[in-house]
Parts: C-alpha cells; structure tokens; sequence
C-alpha cells in the first residue's frame, strides 16, 4: 500500500484549524515579537543603527519560527485541549538549538533571495527543498550542514505538492495583506505600521503553522515508505528466496535467463538418439558391427510345418 499523498489545500487547512483552535496562544505569541520589531526598526530609523532593526528582525521572527514549530509538535503529539504549553516553554524548547536555527535561516534566506534574483527558477527551487529546515533543526536536532540535506530527502519525490503547499499559503495571504496595506496608506504612519504588524503577525504564524505540518506529513511518507521496504529487507537477511513459478522455467535455465540454447540441446538429443539406436539415421559408421542393419531375430520362431521337404533333406531311411 503506498502512502497517500500530500494533498496543498489539506496542508493549509489543517495549518487554519491549529491557528484558530490555539488562537490564544498563538496570536498574542506572534504579535509581541511584531511589536517589538517595529518599536525597534522606528527608534533606529534614520539613524547609523538601523542595520541593527534587521538584525533584530532576523533573530525575532526565527525565534518566533522555532516556537510555533514547536507548538506543532506538541499538537501533533496529542496534547490535550486546555494544556497549552507556556511561552516560556516553548522558548526552553528552542534554547538549545537557537544558534544554529539562526545561521541556517540566514543561510537559507541568502540563497533563495540570489535565487531569485538571478533566474526566479532557482530560488523557487530552493525554497521548495528547504521548506522544512526549520522543523527539521528544532525537532531533530541536527547540525546546520546536515539540516539542508535531511530537508532535501524529505522532500525529495513530493517537490511539486510542496511547492503548491508554499503558493497556496501566499495566495492566502495575499488579499489580506493586500487590505492592510490599503488601510495603513490611509492612516498616519503610527496606525499604518500598527496594522502592518497586525498583518505581519498572522501572515508569519500561519506559514509557519503550514511548514510545521507539512513536515510531520512528509514524515508520515518517509515512515509508510520505510515500512514498505523493511520486509524485503528481513526476507534478505534471513536468507528467504524470492518465491518461484513450479510451473515456470527453473532459475538459471536457458529459457529462465533468456539465452539461446537450441543448438547445444538439438545436438545433445541426436547423440543420445544415436547411442539409444545403434543403426538408425545419423550414427557413426565406425562403430558399425556386421548386422547392425539387419532386422533383430525373433526369439521366440515359430515351429517350422512338417512336410515332405523335410523327408527329403533327411535322405533315405536304411533298411
């Protein structure tokens, strides 16, 4: 049975339905990081520290991407309702892998912007292979080198679905933040770039919601196709042959193994019919014996019938 496969409008809604039933949790999580970045970047605006709002911008939102992950894990878990973890929490959760999450969303970010910048195909490309970096650094703990490549594997085979996973979470969020742009130009810049933290907020939480799910998916495929190949694989280590047709040529035949052997056996039965049948078509005369032409003696004659012949042979009876 193969595993059934990734369904874009399944991932997204599933990624809907966490955000809306932890909405509390979640929302509130990603607005604070929001607010800060943007009482940040407009305290440092215009100022030689303004490099220093994109720094923190970085270091928020991937703080914020390790948490929401692992919340989804947690979801994913069974955690029961009412029992939603802590901030704190889940913020100890990501401690010990903050660092290299860090260097890898940087890394990341880097190559899929020159991606697109340079032909658009390559970025769209890489954006797809490392949809799932950041799950796979938070929840199995791999080194940053090892995290680009565990993330191509998942996706390997299922480029396609994931990528639709990646457009249809942006054609979601594309009319929203559409709104909110033609809001906040026609508010002043304080409302204008409150409502665009509100946007930035809910885009960020449910992407990351979306990428989360569609690696425990992936996960599921890699798990099922696994399962499918570990009976062969015990069948070989145990020394178990793959079944054999009885009625079908035996392994190793000619006909089994596809050669042509008509002339070997054609010769090998005129022999043996030659050695069965000393005198018939085809044997050697140099083994000839005298009489090996004539018909075999029946040995069983029958008697031959009495009659004057046979007085005659004897001669004449003596007196």
């Amino acid at each position: 049975m193969h595993p059934p496969p990734i369904v874009p409008v399944d991932v997204l809604r599933r990624a809907v339905q966490v955000f809306r039933t932890h909405f509390a949790l979640l929302y509130p999580l990603a607005l604070i990081f929001g607010l800060v970045q943007a009482m940040v970047s407009y305290a440092l605006a215009d100022t030689a520290a303004a490099s220093l709002a994109l720094a923190l911008q970085l270091v928020s939102g991937t703080l914020l991407s390790g948490m929401v992950v692992g919340f989804v894990r947690d979801v994913e878990a069974g955690l029961p309702a009412g029992e939603e973890p802590s901030v704190g929490s889940l913020f100890r959760t990501i401690a010990p892998v903050a660092d290299k999450l860090l260097l890898v969303s940087l890394l990341s970010a880097g190559g899929i912007i020159l991606g697109l910048v340079a032909l658009i195909v390559p970025g769209l490309w890489l954006m797809t292979i490392w949809a799932v970096i950041a799950p796979v650094i938070v929840i199995e703990r791999v080194g940053v080198q090892a995290s680009f490549g565990r993330s191509r594997d998942l996706v390997a085979g299922n480029g396609w679905p994931v990528f639709g996973v990646l457009l249809l979470t942006i054609l979601l969020l594309l009319p929203v933040g559409l709104i909110a742009i033609a809001i906040g130009a026609g508010a002043g810049d304080v409302v204008g770039s409150f409502i665009s933290v509100l946007f930035g907020a809910l885009a960020a939480t449910i992407t990351v919601i979306a990428t989360a799910t569609l690696y425990f998916r992936l996960l599921e495929i890699e798990a099922a196709r696994a399962s499918q190949a570990r009976p062969d694989a015990d069948a070989a280590a145990l020394g178990v042959q793959p079944a054999v047709d009885p009625w079908g040529p035996a392994p190793g035949s000619g006909d089994a193994a596809g050669e042509d052997r008509s002339g070997v056996d054609d010769d090998g039965a005129d022999r043996a019919r030659d050695q069965a049948a000393p005198g018939a078509a085809g044997a050697d005369s140099r083994f000839a014996r005298p009489g090996d032409d004539a018909a075999p003696a029946d040995p069983w004659p029958a008697p031959a019938p009495r009659g004057a012949s046979d007085d005659d042979d004897r001669g004449p009876t003596p007196a």
